[in-house]
């Protein structure tokens, strides 16, 4: 019986345990349904959701085709045409017919537009080689140096003056010290004479003489005196007022030869060559600067050459094309025209072949000595 009792407590006990479980729970899940809601006390506060804005539509953009445009006129057209500038030693308007007596036979041989202009100085000429247009020039050698160096520029021409066996291909002069100087650098804070107007055979030449042995001619020398000629100049050197001069070979070896007769010694008296040769002494001779019959290696040196044809990179002018204008210009130069624009022009006799090799060890040299090298004499 005590049993029995015990039991029912224990059922009633668990029925009221259940009872109380269900009932949280059903609390529970009620929260939750209101929060999910948006229910809650006072402190809620919500946020309404923004409208989002309607984006007009447009239209899909669509490319267009480029204009079309037209190619570049091919090299030689009259569009674009080979231009040869030449710098004329003499007359201007004969080198004018000349000019325009070798653009018409250019332009027959070759079947291409050509132009033959006459530039105002070296500067313009050198510019038209070395602005990428399809130019050659004729340059003196110094300003041709700079066409190499500035872009690329190729030698293929030179010209020759005087006739046969006689026939040379630059300048040259040689250097005259007084007797007892045994050496360029012994130069070295002495005076130096030189002839006015002849900056070429009696200042430049030399001065490259004294720069390939390391001696600056504008600054290692002593004061510089410039005399109205040869034949003042070596008075000048005989009575060692100077102790160097340059010369011409051949003007020098005549001075010796035959004194000027208003030179005199210390007595008074006229100076004989016998006093010349003593007195004086050519310490580096001139360079040989004789056209060679066949082919050559290039330039001695201390030779300044005369003017050279230079050409554009290839890619200005192509080099098959470069070739034929060559050829063209070595055959006018057979005729009469041809002589005749030689003469006028460019002051010479023939047409000589050049390349760069040849005309590499005057370049180096004027590198080396550090001149302006487009500096026109």
């Amino acid at each position: 019986m005590g049993q029995r009792v015990l039991n029912l407590r224990r059922c009633a006990i668990n029925r009221r345990i259940l009872s109380i479980l269900t009932c949280l729970a059903g609390w529970l899940l009620l929260g939750l349904l209101l929060s999910a809601c948006g229910g809650g006390g006072e402190d809620d506060n919500p946020v309404a959701a923004q409208r989002a804005t309607a984006v007009p539509p447009t239209a899909t953009p669509r490319s267009t085709a480029l204009p079309d445009v037209p190619p570049a006129p091919e090299l030689g057209q009259p569009e674009r045409p080979l231009t040869l500038f030449f710098v004329p030693e003499g007359s201007r308007r004969a080198a004018t017919d000349a000019a325009d007596s070798l653009a018409d036979y250019l332009g027959d041989e070759l079947g291409l537009a050509v132009e033959v202009r006459l530039a105002s100085d070296q500067s313009q000429a050198l510019d038209a080689v070395c602005s990428g247009a399809p130019a050659a020039a004729w340059l003196d050698a110094f300003t041709a140096a700079s066409a190499v160096e500035r872009c690329g520029a190729e030698p293929v021409l030179t010209i020759t003056r005087g006739r046969g066996s006689d026939a040379t291909i630059g300048t040259s002069a040689e250097l005259v010290t007084r007797t007892g100087i045994p050496s360029v650098r012994e130069l070295a804070g002495r005076p130096f004479c030189r002839v006015e107007g002849e900056e070429l055979t009696s200042w430049i030449a030399p001065g490259l003489i004294l720069e390939a042995q390391g001696l600056d001619p504008f600054t290692d020398l002593g004061p510089i005196y410039t005399y109205p000629d040869a034949e003042e100049m070596i008075g000048a050197l005989y009575r060692g007022e100077c102790s160097a001069a340059a010369f011409v070979p051949d003007v020098f070896a005549d001075l010796q030869n035959n004194p000027p007769r208003d030179l005199e010694n210390a007595a008074g008296e006229r100076v004989a060559s016998e006093q010349l040769i003593a007195a004086l002494t050519v310490l580096v001779p001139a360079a040989d600067v004789s056209a060679p019959e066949g082919a050559w290696a290039g330039y001695p040196p201390n030779v300044i050459p005369y003017d050279i044809l230079v050409f554009p990179p290839t890619s200005a002018i192509p080099a098959a094309l470069r070739d034929q204008l060559v050829t063209s210009l070595e055959d006018f130069a057979g005729e009469r025209d041809g002589q005749e624009l030689l003469r006028e022009v460019l002051d010479a006799s023939g047409l000589l072949r050049l390349d760069a090799a040849a005309f590499e060890g005057f370049r180096a040299q004027v590198v080396q000595a550090g001149w302006d090298m487009a500096y026109t004499p």
